[in-house]
């Protein structure tokens, strides 16, 4: 058995969405009546480059729309300020109208019509449900590329 090497295989690379395809969608999500959870959960990858789990770790005190901004702990419990846009922060502002969180989930700035806090399955299913309507890339990603 010397002499023989194991075979190799590479995992697929993650493309990032164009602008165009990111405003393609953008127009779909918004021409018909979609859930604001899930526009909101689009809305801040796409425009923050949020990582999921900083997206369902978001704490309902670190969102200020007035200061138009997200405070986010991130990888290795770093802490980043990451300044949003009037439009996103106008969609944040609807979300808090129809947010309900039960009992004990109220620091979570997004939780799920349950009312508990929202998990990394539930945001990729969002995230490829909507990009699926847009692109046949196998491998998908909300953030913009470069």
């Amino acid at each position: 058995m010397e002499g023989i090497s194991s075979l190799k295989f590479y995992a697929e690379k993650q493309i990032p969405m164009s602008k165009e395809e990111m405003e393609d969608l953008n127009e779909k999500i918004f021409e018909q009546e979609h859930d604001i959870l899930e526009k909101c959960i689009m809305e801040v990858l796409y425009q923050t480059g949020m990582r999921k789990a900083e997206l369902c770790g978001l704490i309902f005190e670190n969102v200020n729309t007035d200061g138009n901004e997200l405070k986010v702990i991130g990888k290795g419990n770093k802490e980043r300020v990451i300044p949003i846009s009037e439009d996103l922060t106008k969609l944040l502002t609807s979300y808090l109208d129809i947010r309900k969180p039960q009992t004990g989930y109220e620091s979570c700035f997004f939780v799920n019509k349950k009312g508990k806090k929202l998990n990394e399955k539930f945001v990729y299913v969002v995230v490829n449900k909507y990009l699926s309507l847009i692109t046949t890339k196998k491998k998908k990603s909300s953030h913009p590329s470069a």
